[in-house]
């Protein structure tokens, strides 16, 4: 999962962890990133404040998005 993330150095516009979307509003506007744990995911994910709400306690990853790419990561372990 670590081909995605926050932005940072070298001009990297990071990618939302549910949405798969990059972080450039974020950046032009100054705005913070959200962070979010799951429990089984060592590293730390970084999403969308609109994206959010999708992720909820015991949800299935099915219910993700089709390109989000925390959906994408866990079909790659369940197989």
């Amino acid at each position: 999962m670590s081909a995605f993330g926050m932005p940072g150095p070298g001009g990297s516009l990071g990618q939302c962890a549910v949405c798969g979307q990059n972080f450039l509003l974020e950046i032009i506007t100054g705005q913070t990133v959200k962070t979010l744990h799951i429990e089984g995911v060592t590293e730390e994910l970084f999403i969308h404040a609109a994206c959010a709400p999708l992720i909820k306690n015991g949800m299935d990853w099915k219910d993700l998005p089709a390109a989000s790419p925390l959906r994408a990561a866990w079909e790659k372990a369940k197989s």
